[in-house]
């Protein structure tokens, strides 16, 4: 339990407070790279048990916690100042890292998607080693953070692998994708395909477009009328 309690503080602490509905976790080959027994869906893959490394976290030194229906607080602040809608840049990261806390559902930032696996660390440091890992073998096509801002792609965006899965850097490498792609092509629905499928063409078209269509549900689930703020529905 004290494990448990932990990593959730943990989450709550780097997302500026809880998410206010609950939802399911992403459907998909993920493994949990976390203590055991703390999550329900885990595959310890011969993980210790120990308590999670004490990390030191990047955050924002304030972070006023969200009434019910509001966004975490880091997400609307990056949202301004990238001059996107806060539940925009919001549904992509619940849409492309979310993880079930209990009853309550955030990004999670320390997620790898490895050629379409997902990987999940208890700690900034146990990501960045896998990240490391993962490079040096020669595996660059690596989703990072709670964006999964892609490495292979947009790595030269960050100063370094450490920034890559900090919390604050990647959001806002992220938020920086998504306002060029809603610049380019002013509709949301376009802008959150190309977010997740780069260039389209004739064999992946229906991947963006599912992608697209599941953000929009993403926010929705937190009670939010998409056709009102984003000119979209599901």
């Amino acid at each position: 339990m004290q494990r448990r309690n932990l990593l959730i503080a943990t989450a709550v602490m780097l997302s500026g407070g809880w998410s206010s509905v609950s939802a399911s976790s992403p459907v998909g080959q993920t493994r949990m790279i976390l203590p055991q027994g703390t999550y329900k869906r885990i595959v310890p893959l011969g993980q210790s048990a120990a308590a999670p490394a004490s990390t030191p976290v990047r955050a924002h030194p304030t972070r006023p916690q969200p009434a019910a229906g509001q966004v975490p607080w880091a997400y609307a602040q990056v949202a301004a100042e990238h001059g996107l809608p806060a539940w925009a840049l919001y549904g992509v990261a619940l849409q492309e890292s979310r993880m079930k806390f209990g009853e309550r559902v955030l990004p999670f930032p320390w997620t790898l998607c490895v050629r379409g696996r997902g990987e999940r660390y208890r700690s900034h440091a146990a990501a960045l080693d896998a990240l490391q890992r993962h490079i040096r073998t020669g595996i660059t096509n690596v989703d990072c953070g709670s964006m999964q801002v892609n490495w292979h792609w947009h790595g030269a965006k960050f100063a370094s692998k450490s920034d890559a899965l900090d919390h604050w850097t990647n959001l806002r490498v992220g938020a920086s994708i998504l306002q060029g792609l809603y610049q380019a092509r002013r509709d949301w629905l376009t802008a959150f395909k190309l977010y997740h499928i780069g260039s389209e063409r004739p064999d992946n078209r229906e991947r963006g477009n599912r992608y697209a269509r599941s953000v929009v549900r993403q926010i929705a689930l937190q009670g939010v009328d998409t056709r009102q703020l984003l000119g979209v529905t599901a």
